[in-house]
């Protein structure tokens, strides 16, 4: 070992991989680097790897759907070690290990390949099948660096999980084969599940999006597993927002606050739209959370228990091409209990962007900035829901200059914005500059260009019909399961006291 060098420890890292309905299907052993010892600017530099976006995966997959792609899904087996490393490493051996003449006080392990654990594994692993996939006649997508097209064949990478979409089932198969001969890789058939969401196929050319096992594991965590759980029919009382509570009664119960909550959002952020709202507000008081919020908290696991095995569910429109609702509710979280309280002040933001009648993305946020009016809370909402809409727009423009087929966009990629506010309408399409609004002008008029050219249309809908309503406030039951059925293709069910009998 070369002086002034230090070796990294190796660990050993147990792990038994599930599929999306935990069923066991692997037993891992894997030996492990301890990059916590790595120094920065000795043996590694850069860290940040990209993975794929779920809103590209959505979109590409709706796109194959109202295409009648076929599709596909493949693992890289031990993705990190098929790259080699980038600088000299050197290594204790790992426990366990004995080798004939070997010290293991004296000597150490020059790594030759990548491992896990290095500080930047991944970036390693990532340029890697980059660079094998362009070498393959791939081209990386400039919008999204984790998509790559070819001609009638895209591919989706999350760090070692990949999906491809192809109109040929012999080209995909071709495809596969090629990547075989560069890469160690499992092909997994048709695509059935992916990052642990199960795509189910259905009747009537309904594919479902759903996470029953993670469901499970969320209700597990808050102790509400049992069969005789009584349920929910909202997430959210309609009659409570949650403040921080800073007086009020502590916590009863000893399950992880955060954990929950990390395991809701994720659930939320996959196929359940219908939980944002409550998520996010429970989400807002990790840091000290009380009886209140862990009550919340339960009313939505309650709320899952009671709709565990239904899911997202895509049945493309041929009808409806690219839309956006966006919607705000005007200091929403306001506390007049506490009126020294600057955080109970902001508005709240929702919108839900669809293609073909699917969301592809969807999002319910508090608003960084303090809106003086409704209609300057409806503009906050409506810059920051079009951020999402542009970046999707160009990149179905970047899929259209590679010939793959955006049907509902022609002869140019448009999108429909709908908007209950006349006033934030009228702002946004004239370029005049006024007393109360001018402002916003340089931060939130980003999109106007697109008005102007007529890429982006903005209409006004009624506040009935206005699907993001359900972003931004809790709900009362009937108004709740109306625009939940819409926004996730949900036949009406029965209340869960009905289903109950209580």
């Amino acid at each position: 070992m070369p002086a002034g060098a230090k070796p990294i420890p190796m660990v050993w890292s147990m792990k038994r991989k599930r599929d999306p309905m935990g069923q066991i299907i692997k037993w891992k052993a894997r030996l492990c680097a301890g990059g916590h010892r790595q120094i920065h600017g000795d043996t590694y530099w850069d860290t940040y790897a990209p993975v794929v976006s779920w809103s590209t995966v959505r979109l590409v997959f709706i796109l194959a759907l109202v295409l009648s792609w076929q599709m596909r899904s493949i693992d890289f087996i031990m993705a990190y070690t098929q790259a080699a490393v980038k600088t000299d490493i050197f290594m204790t051996l790992p426990k366990g290990t004995t080798l004939n003449n070997v010290n293991p006080s004296k000597h150490v392990l020059q790594l030759k390949q990548n491992l896990y654990g290095l500080k930047d594994g991944q970036l390693t692993w990532h340029e890697h099948i980059k660079k094998g996939l362009l070498a393959q006649g791939f081209q990386q997508s400039k919008i999204d660096p984790c998509l790559f097209i070819k001609p009638q064949i895209l591919l989706v990478l999350y760090i070692d999980d990949a999906a491809l979409f192809s109109p040929s089932a012999k080209a995909l198969d071709n495809e596969i084969a090629q990547l075989h001969k560069n890469f160690q890789l499992t092909d997994e058939g048709e695509l059935k599940d992916y990052l642990g969401v199960r795509f189910v196929k259905q009747q009537n050319g309904i594919v479902e999006l759903c996470q029953p096992k993670i469901i499970d594991r969320c209700l597990k965590s808050v102790s509400l597993n049992a069969d005789d759980v009584k349920m929910h029919d909202t997430p959210a009382e309609s009659t409570t927002i949650l403040h921080a509570d800073k007086h009020g009664e502590k916590r009863k119960s000893e399950w992880n606050y955060r954990a929950a909550i990390g395991c809701l959002n994720y659930v939320q952020a996959m196929t359940r739209p219908d939980l944002s709202y409550a998520t996010h507000q429970c989400a807002r008081f990790c840091m000290d959370p009380k009886l209140s919020h862990e009550k919340a908290v339960k009313r939505i696991c309650r709320y899952l228990r009671g709709t565990r095995d239904m899911g997202l569910r895509f049945k493309p429109d041929l009808s409806q091409g690219f839309q956006c609702y966006v919607d705000a509710d005007w200091a929403g979280n306001w506390n007049k209990q506490r009126p020294d309280d600057p955080s109970t002040l902001h508005s709240q933001t929702g919108y839900i962007i669809m293609y073909a009648g699917c969301p592809i993305l969807w999002a319910s946020k508090i608003q960084p900035l303090i809106a003086l009016s409704t209609t300057e809370a409806e503009i906050i909402a409506l810059s920051s829901a079009l951020r999402e809409v542009i970046h999707l727009m160009e990149l179905l423009n970047e899929l259209r200059s590679y010939k793959i087929p955006i049907p509902f966009c022609k002869p140019k990629i448009e999108c429909q914005v709908f908007e209950d506010n006349a006033a934030c309408i009228e702002v946004s399409k004239e370029p005049k500059l006024r007393p109360r609004t001018k402002h916003l002008a340089v931060r939130l008029f980003h999109f106007r260009q697109y008005v102007e050219r007529g890429d982006i249309t903005i209409q006004h809908i009624s506040s009935k019909e206005q699907l993001a309503d359900i972003f931004t406030k809790p709900l009362p039951r009937d108004q709740f399961r109306n625009l939940r059925n819409k926004i996730m293709t949900w036949l009406p069910s029965p209340s869960a006291s009905q289903r109950e009998g209580v």
